[in-house]
């Protein structure tokens, strides 16, 4: 479910990095992120707590444990919420900051569940 996840978000930014978007003020950024299958809730309510302490909102859709259309259909509309998200975060943040910020979740969620 991870790579699923992984291989998603990936395509996600790569495509939107290349895209304009519609935010130039990078206001009231919100990050969505599609799960499909049974969510680590530790580790979603992990990267709420670090999106808040960085500045913007996570949203997260849920999704079957199937790959139905239904699913598709989710994770194609946050890949479009995200053409506005993405480079706003980018610029505020950094090239490299997905991997910044997914270490710091882990972290955070390590502290929870301890």
């Amino acid at each position: 479910m991870r790579n699923k996840f992984a291989l998603l978000f990936t395509l996600a930014f790569l495509s939107v990095s290349l895209l304009s978007f519609s935010n130039p003020n990078c206001t009231d950024i919100v990050w969505y992120q599609f799960i499909g299958g049974k969510p680590d809730i530790s580790y979603v309510h992990a990267a709420e707590r670090v999106a808040k302490t960085w500045g913007f909102t996570m949203h997260y859709e849920f999704g079957s444990c199937g790959d139905t259309a239904k699913d598709q259909e989710l994770a194609n509309a946050c890949f479009e919420k995200n053409k506005e998200s993405l480079p706003c975060l980018e610029e505020k943040y950094g090239e490299n900051w997905q991997d910044k910020f997914w270490e710091e979740v882990k972290i955070e969620q390590d502290k929870s569940t301890y």
